[in-house]
């Protein structure tokens, strides 16, 4: 529940001789209704990220490739930046 001042109290008292539509004004969102937009917020957000069939964390490296990278590390010394130069000249993207 919000804290009122008097001057907020005072302008009320005041607003009210002179409109009498004044109460309309007064439409205050319960803090039940904001939760459950929040929660209703959340609940749309977690099932567009979560959708059946999406793939989570990295790709997946075929065996081939994954052979390769051992090969050319123990074979050659090669560290992964090289790894990934000769991967990338080979036209293996993302890898």
């Amino acid at each position: 529940m919000p804290n009122i001042c008097w001057f907020d109290r005072a302008f009320w008292v005041w607003l009210r001789r002179f409109w009498s539509n004044w109460a309309n004004a007064l439409i205050i969102v319960q803090p039940e209704t904001v939760v459950n937009w929040h929660k209703q917020g959340y609940k749309l957000y977690w099932n567009a990220i979560s959708r059946k069939g999406r793939r989570r964390g990295r790709l997946r490296k075929d065996k081939e490739i994954c052979d390769m990278i051992r090969q050319m590390a123990l074979e050659n010394g090669w560290r992964a930046p090289r790894i990934h130069a000769e991967l990338h000249m080979l036209g293996l993207r993302n890898s």
